[in-house]
């Protein structure tokens, strides 16, 4: 399955986050994209995002631009999961666009949570 990574660009956490993603079994199984590893500055073109089975949001912090591209998938009916740190306060909107909303401690927590929300749409492609 293709995942596409959505986050915040302002913050540091996303180099941890993407660490934790490439060394983690659920990265040799999907191809996920990571956006500003690539290069890419959100908000993505929208034929980018939509390329995608799969959209995993950390959403710790506030921005539109991922809030355009959660809007894209969720008008698609894409599967969309959005996480935040347990220290966080995310914004209430998350509820209209995501699937499943989950908080995570660490960056395995965050892992776990997406590797548990996959599963459950593997079988469907």
């Amino acid at each position: 399955m293709k995942i596409f990574f959505a986050h915040a660009t302002d913050h540091s956490f996303k180099y941890d986050a993407y660490k934790a993603i490439r060394a983690s079994a659920i990265n040799q199984k999907h191809a996920f994209t990571l956006p500003q590893e690539q290069g890419f500055q959100p908000p993505m073109p929208q034929d980018i995002i939509i390329a995608h089975d799969i959209l995993v949001a950390e959403c710790s912090f506030p921005s539109t631009g991922q809030g355009i591209e959660l809007g894209w998938m969720h008008s698609l009916k894409k599967p969309v999961l959005c996480l935040y740190r347990e220290d966080a306060k995310p914004s209430g909107s998350l509820r209209n666009v995501a699937h499943e909303i989950g908080v995570y401690k660490d960056f395995d927590d965050m892992i776990k949570k997406i590797e548990t929300f996959i599963k459950k749409y593997e079988s469907q492609n």
